[in-house]
């Protein structure tokens, strides 16, 4: 296959031209180093040395991601945090109740944290209301990669003309705020959890699916309210459990949301299905969740002994 003709329009494009070049320098048996962090590249060698990064955010998106990761650093944050380190398995993104294979459960409810990972930051005076308040005026996904690059690794890569590998991984001294985030999110969903038993169906990070009884609606919002957090609400028709996830059926025939949910149910009168949390690891959906807040940014450099063919 010939070699892949770029455009130097697309929002990758420098990434891409200095990934041909380690692949050059690979074919050539000519050592390199390539530093990977977030969406952003940097080659060092003998022919060039040079960092590369998608276009992925406006101007002024990236002027307020780095406005709080300045008031992070300034402020020395990190320094109230240095005693809260939590696992993986502290924190848990998603919990499904049991339900067989096959099982269709109808009038639903649906209610979502509004901006939670922004409105836990204020909360836990990782930023300050000033921040608070021009994050409100900036997109979501802005917020949210605000706050997820304060556990943005450094990926070290070395090339010495033979092997192609990973040899050092550098993590962010502030990755434990972005960790507390998460574990008091888990929180709030579990304690909701908690207050309303059976009525409980499935939450994902920070969205609850209940059964639609006045009574559960009420202690739900009761719950939010009074761990300090507003939400917004959708009625959901019916959710139907198959063996390769779960479908939710949203208030229109074209909003449909598929979730990936391995289970050992059968039909419905057979086996039930296990909670998606025995087979997803919490590690996993941050993966997830970082790759959506780098999507535009670039594609991580896979491990092995070469570097990817192509770009």
């Amino acid at each position: 296959m010939g070699k892949e003709v770029l455009n130097s329009e697309s929002k990758d494009y420098q990434v891409k031209v200095l990934k041909q070049k380690c692949e050059y320098l690979y074919k050539q048996g000519m050592s390199f180093t390539l530093v990977k962090s977030g969406g952003s590249y940097e080659l060092v060698s003998s022919l060039w040395n040079e960092k590369a990064a998608a276009r992925g955010f406006k101007a002024d998106d990236l002027q307020f991601i780095n406005r709080v990761r300045s008031y992070i650093e300034k402020n020395n944050v990190a320094l109230d945090f240095i005693d809260t380190y939590y696992k993986g398995e502290d924190i848990q993104y998603i919990k499904v109740k049991d339900y067989a294979v096959g099982e269709v459960i109808e009038d639903l409810i649906y209610i979502d944290i509004n901006g939670a990972y922004w409105q836990t930051a204020h909360q836990l005076g990782i930023i300050n209301d000033s921040l608070y308040v021009k994050g409100l005026e900036v997109n979501k996904v802005v917020r949210l990669a605000a706050l997820g690059s304060l556990a943005k690794t450094k990926d070290i890569w070395n090339y010495d003309g033979k092997d192609f590998k990973k040899t050092e991984t550098i993590r962010s001294p502030n990755e434990n705020l972005w960790f507390a985030i998460c574990k008091r999110v888990s929180d709030v969903m579990s304690e909701v959890v908690n207050a309303i038993g059976d009525d409980f169906v499935f939450y994902w990070v920070d969205g609850i699916y209940v059964k639609n009884t006045a009574e559960t609606l009420v202690k739900v919002h009761q719950t939010f309210s009074k761990l300090g957090y507003t939400t917004k609400t959708e009625l959901i028709p019916n959710i139907v459990f198959h063996e390769k996830g779960f479908d939710v059926q949203g208030a229109l025939k074209t909003d449909l949301k598929h979730f990936s949910w391995i289970s050992e149910g059968k039909d419905k009168g057979g086996a039930k299905s296990k909670p998606i949390t025995e087979y997803l690891e919490n590690k996993r959906l941050l993966k997830v969740m970082q790759e959506a807040l780098y999507s535009n940014e670039g594609r991580k450099v896979p491990s092995g002994k070469k570097p990817p063919k192509k770009a």
